[in-house]
Order: C-alpha cells, then sequence, then structure tokens
C-alpha cells in the first residue's frame, strides 16, 4: 500500500495530495473509473487488490500537517461514519505529532539556555580576573578572552573555566601586538 501511495508523488496526482492542498477530505470511490484521471496510482493499486481510497487531511486548525489514505478492496469507500472515524484518528495522531513536535523545539531551547546559563556562570568572573590582571574594562577583558579561545581553537567556555580554576593565570590574556621588526619580508 505505501509503494502504491508513492505513486501519487511523481505525477503530483492522487487523492492524498489533493486532500494535503485543500484540507478536506477526497474519496476515489472507483479506482477502476480513475484510470485516465489518476494513471500511474489507479493501475497500480488496482493490481495491488485496492478498489478505492479516501483521504482525510492531518490537520490542527489552518494548518495542514499531512493527509492520510485509506485504501480499500471494496468500491464505494468507506461510509460517511468511517470517514468520520477516520478523520477523528488522524486528528488524533495529529495532535500526538504536534505535541511531540512542540516538546522536542522547547527542550532544545531549554537546553540551549541551560548551556548558555552555565557558561555565563564561569564566564562572569573569568572577566573579572582578567579585568583585574589587564587592568582592562570588563567589555575588554571578554574581548581579550574570546580571542584568547579563538587563537588556541579553543572553546570560550572552556578558557573561562581554566581562568576561574587557575589553570590559566590573568596575565596570559595580556597580548601584546608583534612589532614591525619580527616580520621579514
Amino acid at each position: 500500500m505505501h509503494l502504491v501511495e508513492l505513486l501519487e508523488v511523481p505525477e503530483i496526482n492522487g487523492p492524498c495530495l489533493d486532500c494535503w492542498r485543500s484540507g478536506e477530505a477526497v474519496a476515489e470511490e472507483h479506482l477502476a473509473d480513475a484510470t485516465e484521471r489518476r494513471p500511474h496510482l489507479a493501475p497500480a493499486a488496482l493490481r495491488a487488490g485496492f478498489a478505492s481510497v479516501d483521504a482525510g487531511s492531518m490537520r490542527l486548525r489552518d494548518d495542514r500537517l499531512d493527509a492520510l489514505s485509506l485504501f480499500a478492496n471494496e468500491a464505494a469507500g468507506l461510509a460517511d461514519t468511517e470517514m468520520v472515524l477516520a478523520q477523528a484518528m488522524a486528528d488524533v495522531a495529529t495532535s500526538g505529532i504536534l505535541h511531540e513536535r512542540f516538546i522536542a523545539r522547547h527542550e532544545g531551547v531549554t537546553e540551549q539556555l541551560e548551556v548558555a546559563f552555565n557558561t555565563r556562570i564561569v564566564l562572569e568572573p573569568a572577566k573579572g580576573v582578567v579585568a583585574a590582571a589587564s587592568k582592562r574594562e570588563m567589555g575588554k577583558a571578554f574581548a581579550l578572552l574570546r580571542g584568547y579561545a579563538r587563537h588556541h581553537n579553543l572553546r570560550l567556555s572552556e578558557v573561562a573555566r581554566q581562568v576561574v580554576t587557575r589553570e590559566l593565570v590573568g596575565e596570559a590574556f595580556v597580548i601584546e601586538p608583534r612589532s614591525r621588526s619580527a616580520h621579514r619580508s
């Protein structure tokens, strides 16, 4: 059935795609009569033993997520009550998918905030150590930390941790510019 449904994609033609575009249920009650309208899908579905297909929208309000195709081996497709039940199942599935996406997005944001907060906890004292050692303001101390991290290909949080734990001393960040005499042509 999945392979039959994939035949809609190359031709951009099929009940599932029509349903997704419109947001409304689409019924192809007699696939035998749809071979001209659906030249790839209908013959393949008929060969696979299906006689009809109904598609219901997977949506939340105006946001269409996908469409659900229901193939049947009898013509005439689903009865109205069966389509209502199928749409209810599609709505529940949509709700679950969107809920999972929402949680995953928020977990990612929470993780990013935790990393930023933990980095900040170490970075602020490190800026103070470097500012005192270099006799510069906090903004310049941050620039020195960042420059040191980039120059040594280290993460800023790691450099800050090393300063706070005294593995690196504040004086290491007082970078003197190279003199012109050090460069040779």
